[in-house]
């Protein structure tokens, strides 16, 4: 049951004769009330909520930068909120951070002054640096890849390298580039195990743990 109150405020009842809470209406007859067993902080809305608006187009509109979770920690990072969305004018100065108010000129970004997720406006994911310049770049360079179609690179500011490895038979394999007196690049396992070369899928070349080299073959044979 509601029992008008005036000036656009209805007393909402319950069955049992409590109140429910005040239900207010608005010039637009959009309706909202507070619910009273929460000491007045709750608010129910019927329709759609607008922060910053007065037409949202959502069930809840927030025009402008909004942050989620701020901390009562003093400076940075720990007064960083949780969640911020950052609107701007749209285009490229929109922008989601976790962790961080720093976002702009990307989608996605997760940690402090330092990134360590990126997420750019063309799609580009990057890790441990702000500006991915492929698909996927993982570390702290800034310079995209020499033929410019990578899928993929990683970078440092200085030797990188590239690490694949079996952990159940303790297999490494390496991919290096920098300098260690001579500026080159090499490939090969790091661990105690042979090293081969394949082309259509048949072996093409192999180097066993002593450097003997076979050429079409897997296994060495060594006198």
């Amino acid at each position: 049951m509601d029992v008008n109150l005036g000036a656009g405020q209805t007393e909402a009842i319950r069955a049992d004769g409590t109140v429910a809470g005040t239900l207010f209406q608005d010039t637009s007859s959009y309706s909202y009330f507070l619910d009273p067993s929460n000491a007045g902080n709750s608010l129910i809305v019927a329709g759609s909520v607008g922060i910053a608006t007065t037409s949202p187009r959502y069930k809840l509109d927030v025009w402008g930068d909004m942050a989620v979770g701020t901390s009562t920690g003093v400076g940075a990072p720990q007064n960083y909120p949780l969640l911020y969305v950052q609107s701007g004018g749209g285009g490229t100065s929109n922008g989601v951070g976790i962790g961080t108010t720093t976002v702009s000129g990307t989608m996605f970004t997760v940690g402090t002054t330092t990134p360590s997720l990126v997420v750019s406006q063309s799609g580009y994911v990057g890790i441990g640096t702000a500006t991915p310049q492929e698909l996927l770049h993982v570390g702290a360079g800034t310079d995209a890849s020499d033929d410019g179609s990578s899928i993929a690179i990683f970078t440092a500011a200085g030797s990188a390298n590239l690490a694949i490895r079996d952990s159940t038979n303790n297999i490494e394999l390496l991919n290096w580039a920098g300098s260690d007196g001579v500026n080159r690049g090499y490939g090969g396992t790091r661990t105690n195990h042979i090293y081969t070369l394949r082309t259509n899928n048949t072996n093409a070349l192999t180097i066993d743990t002593s450097q003997n080299v076979g050429i079409g073959i897997l296994i060495l044979l060594v006198d």
